[in-house]
């Protein structure tokens, strides 16, 4: 399979890697912040409301839930049941039409 990639003119890939033989440029620099739709957002006052929400988080993550909660010093939460999706775009189109955030 390498040899196949080696055949390609651009291929973007996700993660914080080194991969050898390969010129890498960053394509983003992540910013993590919590996302909902507005009628959840209602309902948060302090940090401390989003144990009242479901929490959506997406697998195979570096950067996530257990980071922000740890910076934003809510590690208490951590332990909160999480809905689990395999993609970003998938976690976001949840978060907008109201299914956690």
């Amino acid at each position: 399979m390498a040899s196949d990639v080696r055949q390609l003119d651009l291929e973007i890939r996700y993660g914080m890697e080194n991969w050898p033989e390969f010129e890498s440029n960053r394509l983003i620099t992540p910013n993590l912040r919590p996302y909902c739709s507005p009628q959840k957002a209602k309902h948060l006052r302090t940090l401390t409301d989003l144990k009242s929400l479901p929490i959506l988080d997406v697998l195979r993550t570096k950067q996530g839930w257990d980071e922000w909660l740890l910076k934003m010093d809510l590690s208490t939460l951590s332990k909160q049941p999480r809905h689990y999706m395999d993609s970003h775009a998938f976690a976001v189109s949840m978060a907008e039409n109201g299914f956690g955030v």
